[in-house]
């Protein structure tokens, strides 16, 4: 098998995940305060919720505005994962949004992780 290699024949070894995440926390790097400030609102929501991470837009936006850059919502959608603050549930649904890509599937998302509902 022949290696990947980039435009100009050098060996990639990165896939783009390296490159992937570091983007994204730059620009959590520059969300602040809005980051901080949504995940705040996010740490609100109650345990029982369920859902898409879209859905949370309006709540976070009525209290603490739109971030700086669209892409700050993928940020934050990725801090919350990593931070333990959102667990992924499996199940994906349509979006309804049509600001999120035109009925696209997007992941289902709860306060908690499965394991710890009674």
């Amino acid at each position: 098998m022949r290696p990947i290699t980039d435009l100009f024949g050098h060996p990639v070894t990165d896939q783009g995940e390296t490159r992937k995440d570091a983007g994204i926390a730059l620009v959590w790097e520059h969300a602040d305060p809005w980051g901080d400030q949504a995940l705040a609102v996010i740490d609100r929501v109650p345990l029982e919720w369920e859902g898409l991470f879209e859905e949370l837009r309006p709540v976070i936006i009525a209290e603490v505005g739109a971030p700086h850059h669209s892409n700050a919502w993928g940020a934050l959608g990725r801090t919350c994962r990593l931070r333990h603050v959102l667990f992924p549930t499996g199940e994906w649904r349509k979006s309804r949004e049509m600001a999120s890509n035109n009925a696209r599937t997007a992941p289902v998302y709860r306060r908690r992780p499965l394991e710890a509902t009674p």
